[in-house]
């Protein structure tokens, strides 16, 4: 007969250290939102120069420019990911395995190199799906930002009138104006916390 297995402990939660809006005071806060700005943009353009690479490599091919347009491609490819990395280690704070620089003999060991390396692809499939998954994050810290934003000017709203949401006109209460603007800040300053 087996025995039942001894019930795990619980993980308690962390304490709070500092007040609710440290967050706000934190520069990593900062430093990640510059990067969550940056990252689409990068994504972009490695994505594309991925893309326009390739094709006017491989298009090339037969004319013999296409393996010199190749090899420019992986050599900036090469140059973007070092400069990503470089990225993540300033505004993260990442911390990556010091990099394994061989000497190369020429251009065609440098390429073969880097054709058989692991960090090539990997690299290479990071600057796919960077694009997509960084607008995705983006999307996620700046939508609820926004509606905080929305919050805090929900006096204005009273004065205003009535703000029309499709065909809906939409007047705000006195208490519900008041509870927008007690419930926001800390909305807000849970938002930035993620963030962080």
């Amino acid at each position: 007969m087996n025995p039942l297995p001894a019930p795990q402990k619980s993980v308690p939660w962390p304490a709070l250290t500092g007040p609710l809006w440290a967050d706000l005071l934190d520069s990593g806060t900062y430093l990640t939102a510059v990067y969550l700005l940056l990252a689409p943009a990068l994504g972009l353009g490695g994505l594309a120069l991925l893309v326009m690479g390739l094709s006017a490599g491989i298009l090339t091919l037969p004319l013999l420019m296409g393996a010199g347009v190749l090899v420019g491609t992986l050599w900036l490819l090469v140059l973007l990911t070092h400069w990503q990395r470089a990225l993540c280690r300033r505004l993260l704070g990442v911390r990556y395995g010091p990099a394994v620089t061989p000497r190369f003999q020429g251009l065609a060991d440098w390429a073969t190199y880097h054709l058989r390396s692991g960090v090539t692809y990997r690299s290479l499939l990071f600057l796919c799906l960077q694009f997509p998954l960084a607008t995705l994050c983006l999307t996620a810290v700046l939508v609820p930002l926004l509606f905080s934003v929305l919050g805090l000017i929900a006096p204005w709203w009273g004065h205003t009138g009535a703000v029309t949401v499709g065909s809906q006109a939409v007047q705000l209460s006195g208490v519900q104006q008041v509870a927008f603007m007690v419930g926001e800040p800390a909305g807000c300053c849970s938002r930035l916390g993620c963030c962080n």
